[in-house]
């Protein structure tokens, strides 16, 4: 019995992951999901200016999908091969220009 419970918890959370990504517009509970964060942590994020938000009604926040990719994607750090294609760049510049 445990058993489908779990199936069931599943495949209910795979169904309303679903439904978030066919959406551009995004309510607090679904940012959260989506970034994989506390609604405690998506508030706090809102309050601290790092996260873009809007407010239409003074009340509920909502976001745009796009804004909460780019604060996913902030950061990056460059891998091995692209830090060394980098060097080369400008080692080939270097010599280039003397």
């Amino acid at each position: 019995m445990d058993e489908i419970k779990e199936m069931l918890a599943a495949i209910i959370n795979l169904l309303s992951q679903q439904n978030v990504n066919g959406k551009d517009i995004l309510s607090v509970e679904e940012a959260a999901r989506l970034l994989n964060l506390s609604k405690a942590h998506v508030y706090r994020l809102t309050q601290t200016r790092e996260l873009p938000y809007f407010c239409p009604s003074g009340k509920k926040y909502y976001f745009r999908r796009e804004d909460l990719t780019n604060y996913l994607t902030r950061n990056r750090t460059a891998s091995m091969s692209e830090l060394e294609a980098q060097a080369n760049a400008i080692i080939n510049r270097k010599r280039r220009g003397l």
